[in-house]
């Protein structure tokens, strides 16, 4: 860092290049405070302890942390402070370099009172990447949702990662502190070994989720929402997939186990544009065991996209598309549609107009798989088969209104079932 105790006024600038070092580096002080920006660059090294972009104990302006060519770190890498707090921005940037753990855009248990900005090209990181903050130890006892976890991002977190990065999992908010504002993330032409998500771990976003997914391999899942009980969204979420995607399981506009909305506003929307990928699953307007308060959308095919600014290619969907959520985890063939996925309504659009390839293996329903909607319930199918090539399909039920146009469409049949 840059002092123990005294105030730095100047900006301040650390280059480590070609160095092995075995301890934590801080780009700000101990318990001094640094006004202004703390700039920290690591070039072709090797460090097996922790990066902080802020201090230790000390406040910081703001922070830029530039990790490259072939760096190795064992630990983590903070955009943020450990217990310090940055007082504006936190800047992180990794280029063909090796994270053994994981990459926060925050701090570990310290506030970014600006936005947190993580880019990262051409390199591995072994565990997570986070658009927030980390807050496993600093847990407030009697704070159940997590509010008073001082590891918080209190503007937004923006998050690009590409050019043939690997990473096991991605969240665009924090992993137990919370994003105040919206997460922001686009992730293009990259490896991801477990699932993405648009929200946090176990964190609150407080407004929206922005996620645009394109030309990625994604082994597990892709979630608009956050993933534990806590890592509620409290405004929309908007899913983008584009550009040959590979999913090897399911989509969802939603979270996992998280919700989207609060049942007391109940006026949140859930927007999914699929234009160009390969989901070997489901796709969900909404979550997978838990609710999203207000209405989803699933538009699937480039001239259903609201963003009309993707990359078209081919669509596979092996399985079914569901407007609402997932309630029938256990995989049980008893259906109990009782437990409500989507609060107020429910579009699924689908048209295959300009693919070459344009494929839905399942049914296609609006509802979700053994959940249902208390409001409407709409399907509108657009050029999907033609008499040379009909489309053959399990069933499409539980809508409210069907409309079929220019469409060839062959179902086998079933009754409150995919198969």
């Amino acid at each position: 860092g840059w002092g123990n105790a005294a105030k730095v006024t100047n900006s301040l600038e650390r280059n480590i290049n070609s160095s092995e070092i075995n301890c934590n580096i801080y780009g700000g002080g101990n318990k001094g405070k640094v006004e202004t920006k703390a700039k920290t660059t690591i070039t072709t090294s090797h460090i097996t302890d922790n990066i902080y972009g802020g201090g230790n104990e000390a406040e910081v302006q703001t922070t830029e942390v530039n990790i490259k060519q072939n760096t190795n770190i064992d630990k983590n890498i903070y955009g943020g402070g450990n217990l310090g707090t940055v007082l504006g921005e936190a800047n992180t940037v990794i280029e063909n370099s090796n994270i053994t753990n994981s990459v926060f855009g925050g701090g570990n248990a310290a506030e970014v009172q600006g936005d947190a900005n993580v880019t990262i090209h051409n390199s591995i990181i072994d565990e997570a990447i986070y658009g927030g903050g980390n807050g496993e130890y600093s847990i407030v006892p009697g704070d159940e949702i997590g509010d008073q976890n001082p590891a918080k991002v209190l503007g937004n977190t923006n998050l690009l990662v590409d050019e043939n990065t690997k990473v096991k999992t991605i969240y665009g908010g924090g992993n137990l502190g919370k994003v105040n504002k919206d997460t922001k993330i686009e992730i293009k032409n990259i490896t991801v070994t477990d699932s993405i998500y648009g929200g946090g771990n176990a964190a609150i976003v407080g407004e929206n989720t922005n996620l645009y997914v394109s030309n990625v391999n994604v082994t597990n899942s892709i979630y608009a929402g956050g993933n534990g009980l806590l890592a509620v969204v409290y405004g929309n979420t908007n899913l983008d997939i584009d550009n040959n995607t590979v999913v090897g399981k399911h989509v969802f506009g939603g979270g996992n186990a998280a919700a989207t909305g609060t049942e007391e506003n109940n006026n949140s929307k859930g927007i999914v544009n699929i234009v160009g990928a390969t989901i070997n699953g489901n796709v969900y307007g909404g979550a997978n065991t838990s609710q999203l308060y207000g209405d989803t959308t699933v538009n699937i095919g480039n001239l259903t996209s609201s963003n009309q600014n993707l990359i078209k290619s081919d669509i596979v969907i092996e399985g079914t598309v569901f407007g609402g959520g997932e309630a029938n985890a256990s995989g049980s063939e008893e259906y109990d549609y009782s437990f409500i996925s989507v609060t107020v309504g429910i579009k699924i659009n689908i048209n295959g107009s300009g693919h070459d390839t344009f494929t839905i293996k399942g049914s296609i329903f609006g509802s979700g798989n053994a959940s249902s909607t208390t409001g409407y319930s709409y399907i509108d199918i657009k050029n999907y088969g033609t008499k040379e090539d009909i489309k053959k399909n399990i069933s499409i039920q539980r809508a409210n209104i069907v409309t079929l146009d220019n469409s060839y469409i062959e179902l086998k049949g079933a009754t409150d079932r995919t198969n």
